[in-house]
């Protein structure tokens, strides 16, 4: 089963051909005609993603420019304050580093914020599932996929810990 958390990258011939083979042996089927297969998946690649990615709501690539100076300079300045308050409730830095790429798009999805994060699929699932558990983002469904929202909590504790 393929969840939200997971993700490949459908810009790749051989990413599509495993998440194909995948899909195949999960539901019981096989791929008779390999050709017909690479030729589809080619034009896919070729042709139709471009028009499909267009439909995708645009994230500034800034985003993770700014995200990781804000980190660098906030990991430069509170480090000792860090050491010396252990019970504080802080974040860590990757899940912070979501949050504030989420804090700047009005919905994102999980492939966004593996592509802008440079982090891969399972670390960014698992952040994500720690924000939601804490109720720091919220989701919904646009553009066929699940969108992750800022949610009020969420604003707060970028505002509290002078992030945003």
């Amino acid at each position: 089963m393929l969840t939200a958390s997971q993700a490949t990258k459908i810009d790749s011939k051989s990413d599509l051909t495993e998440l194909a083979s995948q899909l195949a042996k999960d539901l019981g089927f096989s791929i008779d005609n390999l050709a017909r297969w690479e030729a589809k998946r080619d034009r896919f690649i070729d042709d139709d993603l471009a028009a499909i990615q267009s439909t995708l709501p645009v994230v500034n690539e800034n985003i993770i420019e700014e995200v990781n100076e804000h980190l660098s300079a906030e990991t430069q300045t509170d480090s000792i304050e860090k050491l010396g308050n252990e019970a504080s409730e802080r974040l860590g830095e990757g899940e912070e580093k979501i949050l504030l790429m989420i804090s700047e798009a009005e919905g994102i999805n999980n492939v966004q914020l593996v592509h802008l994060s440079g982090l891969n699929s399972t670390r960014v699932g698992y952040y994500l599932d720690e924000l939601r558990e804490l109720n720091y983002v919220s989701t919904g469904f646009g553009y066929n996929v699940i969108q992750y929202y800022l949610s009020s909590k969420g604003r707060e504790y970028l505002v509290k810990n002078n992030l945003k």
